[in-house]
């Protein structure tokens, strides 16, 4: 499922040539998540029957299992659950940098039958994205949350492109005879639209797992996060500058939790020449 909001074109600017550039812009964001979504859970999925076959050798039952770890495991799980996010938006500063409201939006996700799965934006006005991505051995699912804004280049140089984002979450794997994995990151996406030429960075916020046995709590309290990418610009040239949040949650096998629940606030987007003195 995608969704996108309305885009407001800069004035003055060949709004043809823009609607066009942003179609192909959206088209790639949907490539790039479902080829993301296919390979982590595929990889997700090859770990967690590997496991479940040595389960099998090793003579364990499944109850015997549960039943020696599944009470605590539960209690951890509804702690993290419990996890009430604050998240402030930050306060807007002045150009060249651009903070919200931004020009435009997207987000893609597959839930596949995971507890709960849902997104936080995106919101172009106030600049949130981010989900919240539960699984208790209920397979995997992805999200992607994006804002972005239009960049304009007068002449031939290097961009130094960038997103920070201000990020409150938790993310949370455990696992006995499972596996389990939750991921969260700040993506910087940025299209040339006189090449058609795409640049991506993503800087980890949350990347862990729990492969047979292993747990981990990591909560985030509006930590700073960035993405940066040097970028060769061309003359007379529009550029869409994105910020996004890309999640990922599995848990498979007889006891396995995955959370992936981070709320982000995008401040500032930039991209300006590299000067060199």
């Amino acid at each position: 499922m995608a969704e996108h909001e309305d885009v407001k074109y800069p004035p003055g600017a060949d709004r043809k040539l823009l609607e066009s550039g942003h179609a192909r812009s959206i088209e790639e964001h949907e490539a790039r998540f479902a080829a993301a979504h296919h390979r982590f859970v595929r990889a997700s999925e090859y770990k967690a029957s590997a496991l479940n076959a040595s389960l099998e050798l090793l003579g364990f039952s499944r109850e015997r299992v549960e039943s020696a770890v599944g009470e605590q495991y539960a209690a951890s799980r509804d702690y993290v659950r419990r996890i009430k996010l604050s998240p402030k938006p930050p306060r807007s500063g002045h150009n060249p940098v651009r903070y919200a409201p931004y020009d435009f939006s997207w987000s893609g996700e597959n839930c596949g039958g995971i507890n709960a799965c849902s997104n936080y934006g995106p919101n172009a006005a106030s600049g949130e994205i981010g989900a919240d991505l539960f699984s208790s051995t209920a397979g995997g699912a992805s999200s992607g949350v994006y804002v972005g804004d239009w960049f304009y280049s007068q002449s031939e140089d290097t961009w130094s492109v960038s997103v920070q984002a201000y990020v409150w979450g938790a993310g949370y794997v455990a696992a006995a005879f499972g596996y389990a994995s939750g991921y969260a990151g700040l993506q910087l996406f940025v299209r040339d639209h006189s090449t058609g030429d795409v640049y991506v960075t993503t800087t980890d916020i949350y990347n862990k797992s729990a492969d047979g046995f292993g747990f981990d709590i990591t909560r985030f309290d509006g930590n700073l996060i960035s993405a940066l990418y040097y970028v060769p610009v061309h003359a007379n040239s529009w550029y869409e500058v994105w910020g996004g949040a890309v999640q990922h949650a599995y848990a498979g096998g007889i006891v396995a939790d995955a959370v992936s629940n981070f709320d982000m606030y995008v401040s500032p987007i930039a991209a300006s020449g590299i000067v060199i003195f």
